[in-house]
């Protein structure tokens, strides 16, 4: 019996090592799940403090149809902004979003630099900004695409004229959608001319709009030209001096990676 009694109580101890060990892993997963649950509303926080400021200091629109129209689309909804503290800074030309349990975020105007998300902590930005003038003639001297001046006369022949309005009035009203559309502007090019144009109450041909992935594609385009004027390859290691020390597993991330969105680094 006692030989039993002493298997029992090991038994015992076995198990009950294996349940305190359980609650502490499970403990500690809770854990990192709710830090990365954390982090992720940080990042939302931040990335909707970037747009809100573009938004209001680049664009132009005012924060709350802003926020009503773009960014209750995009990641945070209605009822998440409800919790949002939003404190625009028209001074500073700041915004500032604050929520319960999560670290405030804040992005500043930097003029022609646009809107930057500051680093946690941090009070202004790393750059000195400077203003860009721009060296290309008035757009209405130009002809399109190059500027703004637009070839005037009739529609082509075979063009149906009726249909393409049609067509427009389909895209600007949202009652002919299940979905609201929300379309902001509408170019028609045919055989390399404009031949129409809208847009929605608000906007026009001059409005600046939040690019989105649309960016990636301008950058891409940018960085070609760059490459094409002999600046750099796209398989040469990405140029940021922070990354090129001895040692720094960062050296080997090449402006081909950034450009992919495949470089490893953690978003």
């Amino acid at each position: 019996m006692k030989h039993l009694d002493s298997v029992r109580l090991l038994a015992l101890v076995g198990i009950l090592c294996i349940t305190i060990s359980g609650i502490t892993s499970a403990g500690a997963a809770d854990e990192e799940v709710r830090d990365v649950e954390e982090q992720r509303a940080e990042y939302r926080l931040a990335m909707n403090a970037k747009l809100l400021c573009s938004g209001v200091f680049v664009i132009g629109r005012d924060a709350e149809e802003f926020i009503a129209n773009d960014l209750q689309y995009h990641g945070l909804s209605g009822e998440d902004w409800d919790k949002i503290e939003v404190i625009v800074d028209r001074e500073r030309k700041s915004v500032t979003l604050m929520a319960p349990g999560v670290r405030s975020r804040t992005a500043l105007f930097n003029g022609d630099q646009g809107c930057t998300l500051l680093p946690a902590g941090e009070d202004r930005v790393s750059f000195e900004p400077h203003a860009v003038t721009s060296s290309l003639p008035d757009p209405m001297t130009q002809d399109w695409p190059m500027g703004d001046r637009l070839e005037t006369g009739p529609l082509p022949a075979e063009v149906d004229g009726g249909s393409l309005a049609s067509a427009l009035d389909f895209a600007f009203d949202d009652a002919n959608h299940a979905r609201p559309q929300m379309t902001r502007a509408i170019v028609v090019l045919y055989k390399g001319r404009l031949i129409a144009e809208r847009y929605a109450p608000g906007f026009d041909k001059d409005t600046r709009h939040i690019s989105w992935s649309m960016g990636k594609s301008i950058t891409s385009a940018l960085i070609g030209i760059l490459v094409g004027q002999g600046e750099f390859q796209v398989d040469d290691p990405a140029p940021i001096a922070q990354w090129r020390s001895a040692g720094d597993p960062r050296g080997s991330i090449t402006v081909g990676h950034l450009l992919h969105m495949s470089s490893g680094l953690k978003f």
